[in-house]
């Protein structure tokens, strides 16, 4: 339905610079996999109606809103310097997800572009994840390659950028053996600057760059032993790009079996019917005579902690004995004995049982909890017994200290009062003069 309003619109959204519309249409043509051909046919043609030639798809996208807000667009130009455009980065990495079958022009118009543009889009935050996208795509490998080859002598350079790092490793896992080669051989020369960044390590084991330093011929041996691996495993389990589509499909499917969305009970009769089901099941398990052993399934599924094995065993052996005995029901259920008679008169008298189990419990509760409290109160008094006897042992000792303070003040304000103290210490000083 949204597609019949708006896919044949293209060309008037991007004049009307909405593309987030376009954008997001084509992201969910991608997620449901529905008009993806027709989707590729519109984009093409809304970029490139007045340009005769199939190979500026791409840049016009790249350069979306410099491309739209021209006037002349059949004179367009490529913008040198110029930031590349968000949402169209995103449309071609969406556009590259798609099958094979349906981007071959949107192949050909990326491998077509020159050195610099493609080397500006390596540089590019955006433009590296559009030749990422690609690379990664069901593109065939003769544009794959003429892209990778674009980029030589500019490893080493992007290396080095963390935006472009990760185009450098797609471009070596996507070329041949000839490609890796170059891209090795040129990270060698900038091992040492790489090694101290914080990228850098995790790219010199991608491309395994020791090994070709020490010796060449060692890594084109290691290389050409993974590559035939890859091709055997691709052969027996098939290609990634299968592999995505069978989880798009899977994805598609599960999304449908969520939107059929069951019809909602009220929470008055979810509660209603929860309760006579838990009832219903104790009644059954109850008066069940052939098999005692349902009471554990149904206080499973209420929640309680079931031990499998030999406590089973031992309960369905007692209620055996027990019905050749008496005809009542003995069941263990957590720790206390519970007798239910046979008949009418089982609620009834199941409900007084477990009342008088409880109430004995209170009962014998209640004494160790009266102990309990007596022996908190008397730990209690005794703790602070002890510590107005440790605060009257300091008062004592601090009015020690004070009255010995005291008494020294005094002696020392009678020996200068004293005159005759006094006078022997001037004539000692005297002497003290006469000997210097």
């Amino acid at each position: 339905m949204i597609w019949g309003e708006i896919g044949s619109k293209f060309t008037e959204l991007l004049k009307a610079r909405k593309p987030g519309v376009v954008a997001s249409l084509i992201g969910a043509c991608r997620r449901f996999q529905t008009h993806q051909r027709e989707c590729c046919r519109a984009l093409a043609h809304a970029v490139n109606s007045d340009s005769a030639s199939p190979n500026c798809i791409v840049p016009h996208i790249l350069h979306m809103e410099n491309f739209s807000s021209g006037t002349g667009r059949s004179e367009w130009q490529w913008p040198s310097g110029n930031k590349m455009s968000v949402l169209g980065c995103v449309m071609l990495q969406i556009i590259f997800n798609y099958p094979s079958d349906f981007i071959q022009q949107f192949c050909s118009s990326f491998a077509s572009m020159e050195i610099d543009h493609i080397l500006e889009a390596a540089k590019d935050p955006g433009g590296s994840r559009v030749i990422e996208a690609f690379l990664s795509s069901n593109a065939p490998l003769k544009h794959k390659h003429r892209v990778i080859s674009k980029l030589r002598g500019h490893f080493g350079e992007l290396a080095q950028r963390p935006s472009s790092s990760f185009t450098v490793s797609k471009c070596f896992l996507a070329a041949d053996l000839a490609l890796k080669e170059v891209i090795a051989s040129e990270l060698a020369y900038v091992q040492a600057e790489l090694s101290r960044l914080k990228h850098g390590p995790h790219m010199l084991r991608t491309c395994d760059v020791t090994r070709y330093s020490k010796g060449p011929e060692q890594w084109r041996s290691s290389q050409s032993s993974k590559q035939s691996t890859r091709q055997a495993f691709a052969e027996v389990f098939g290609s990634e790009g299968e592999a995505k589509r069978e989880d798009n499909t899977s994805m598609v499917a599960c999304n449908e079996e969520a939107t059929e969305i069951p019809k909602k009970k009220s929470k008055k009769s979810k509660r209603d019917g929860g309760m006579n089901n838990i009832i219903d099941k104790m009644d059954n398990t109850f008066l069940n005579k052939e098999d005692p052993s349902n009471l554990i399934n149904s206080m499973a599924q209420l929640g309680f902690p079931i031990h499998k094995g030999t406590k089973r065993k031992e309960l369905n052996r007692k209620s055996e004995t027990n019905e050749n005995e008496s005809g009542n029901h003995e069941v263990k259920a957590t720790g206390t004995e519970l007798s239910f008679p046979k008949g009418d008169l089982l609620k009834k008298s199941g409900v007084d049982d477990i009342e008088q189990i409880f109430s004995k419990k209170d009962k014998v509760n209640k004494p160790k909890k009266r102990k309990e409290r007596h022996e908190s109160q008397n730990n209690l008094a005794n703790a602070e017994s002890v510590q107005l006897g440790i605060d009257s042992s300091i008062n004592n000792v601090f009015n020690i200290l004070e009255q010995g303070l005291k008494k020294k003040k005094r002696k020392k304000k009678h020996s200068t009062d004293d005159p005759a103290t006094s006078s022997a210490k001037k004539q000692k000083q005297g002497k003290q003069m006469v000997y210097m």
